[in-house]
């Protein structure tokens, strides 16, 4: 009885203190955009974490190289279906109602060229962790960087009525899934089909007119094109396994080179 009333009281004393903390200048946190939060990060954690301890470049190409067991199929689809783009948007969402909860509250007790120029340290600052995250701690997949630089732009946004932002929002939603749909998957598969109708027509004995060819002349093109980056994809995953089992000299280069390429192609 003792025992448990020690441990009543002290949960009495601490649980006060949870429910008051606060901001630096003073203001209540919103303990909904913490829980959000926390929730957004376990999610990419679970994105990530198979980049982190398997090839990253398989992830990109043929991710069965990290292993297709049962098991791995089952993580698969729910990282897929779950987690994949549904925790990075919450996080997005999170950090733009961060930043403007956050500069809107310091605007009011000291001004708003100070917050700016507050906001803008804070942001450095966070690219600064990004960098430590890709060539300290080796992890080319890190977002505080990208998270550090979209928030420089954003930030001269912030007091756009929300009816433009989700305007904004939505075409460049819109625009991506159309762009990705059509490049990606509908003009494949239309050349497809038209090759296949030119192959039935010849097969008929009809002749192959200039317009034909030219079209068999670019999908063979993008054939050999594809070929090529399975190619040197599959060539990447080898070298990067070999230097995970290397020394750490090895391991950082890789890290290293992986993450030049990757910001070069802006991926992440």
């Amino acid at each position: 009885m003792h025992d448990q009333a020690t441990r009543d009281l002290a949960a009495t004393a601490v649980e006060p203190t949870i429910l008051q903390a606060t901001e630096p200048d003073g203001a209540p946190r919103i303990a909904v955009l913490d829980i959000l939060r926390g929730i957004a990060i376990l999610g990419i954690l679970f994105m990530n974490i198979n980049d982190m301890g398997g090839s990253l470049w398989a992830s990109f190409g043929d991710f069965r190289h990290l292993g297709w067991s049962q098991a791995d199929q089952v993580a698969w689809w729910l990282r897929e279906v779950i987690a994949n783009g549904t925790a990075r948007c919450m996080l997005e969402l999170l950090f733009g109602a961060g930043m403007v909860i956050l500069t809107d509250r310091a605007a009011l007790s000291v001004g708003k060229r100070v917050v700016m120029k507050r906001y803008y340290l804070r942001n450095v600052l966070l690219l600064g962790f990004g960098i430590v995250h890709l060539f300290i701690l080796l992890w080319p997949g890190d977002i505080l960087h990208s998270y550090a630089i979209a928030a420089l732009a954003a930030f001269l946004f912030r007091r756009m009525r929300p009816r433009w932002l989700i305007t904004i929002g939505l075409i460049a939603a819109v625009a991506q899934l159309g762009g990705a749909g059509y490049f990606g998957y509908y003009q494949t598969l239309q050349q497809r089909s038209q090759v296949a109708a030119i192959t039935a027509a010849r097969a008929a004995g009809r002749p192959v007119t200039a317009d034909d060819r030219k079209l068999l002349a670019k999908v063979a093109t993008g054939d050999a094109k594809r070929a090529k980056s399975k190619a040197e994809s599959r060539a990447k995953v080898v070298a990067e396994d070999k230097a995970r089992t290397g020394s750490f000299a090895t391991w950082a280069a890789m890290q290293w080179s992986v993450t030049v390429t990757l910001q070069s192609r802006g991926s992440s």
